[in-house]
């Protein structure tokens, strides 16, 4: 179907134009011979529903004003315990993001992160000072945040989905294993089972998406 695409593509934007419409619904994004890739651009929230810009948001915000200052210290535990065994983020592209402006980073992701780190607060030196929030009460915040995201979803909801279903304790099984299917699903519309190496695509971009497709296999057969 690629290939077709390929060859009305020289047809169809007159017809777009005389339609008045200059946008096309779909891009070429890989060009390598019998491996062409067609990225359909379809609308990410369902017409009339109304949902929030930011998912998350209103659990992020009871997770962070419960931990407070050491909000930091918990994200540093994360990286330091928890990404090495299930490396599915990038270290680095997030301190870039969180450092100057930490709302960059989905609510979504972040109410994972925190609620996934909880169980290794004896770890931390300045943890281990403060009594450890309710394990229960964080899952629940960071699983409804999930919940949102997923009405209108995007390559991190992926992160996010990943992180929550190798977070300890487990307090739900279905819960892991709805979200094992719809994420497997979400990975695939979102194309990060194809190989991306000849895409037209930055290189970070490139490396996220392979990263994200190993962690949705390794939960799929686990």
């Amino acid at each position: 179907m690629a290939e077709d695409i390929e060859v009305l593509e020289q047809y169809l934007p007159a017809q777009n134009m005389a339609r008045g419409c200059a946008t096309k619904p779909y891009s070429l994004i890989s060009n390598a011979p019998g491996k062409s890739v067609i990225y359909l651009t379809v609308p990410r929230r369902r017409k009339g529903l109304r949902s929030t810009t930011d998912p998350g948001s209103a659990q992020r915000e009871i997770l962070e004003q419960i931990l407070g200052p050491l909000k930091s210290e918990v994200i540093r535990v994360y990286f330091e315990f928890v990404h090495p065994c299930f490396p599915v983020l990038d270290e680095i592209a997030f301190n870039e993001f969180w450092e100057p402006d930490p709302a960059r980073i989905p609510s979504s992701l972040i109410c994972e992160i925190l609620a996934s780190t909880l169980l290794f607060w004896h770890n931390s030196p300045v943890l281990k000072q403060h009594p450890r929030p309710d394990l229960s009460f964080a899952w629940n915040q960071a699983v409804t945040a999930l919940q949102e995201d997923f009405m209108a979803p995007t390559v991190a909801t992926v992160h996010s989905a990943l992180i929550d279903m190798v977070g300890r304790p487990i307090l739900q099984m279905t819960g892991n294993i709805v979200n094992a299917g719809r994420t497997a699903s979400l990975a695939h519309s979102l194309g990060l089972h194809r190989d991306p190496t000849t895409w037209k695509a930055a290189e970070h971009e490139k490396a996220v998406r392979v990263r994200l497709w190993w962690g949705c296999v390794v939960n799929d057969h686990w």
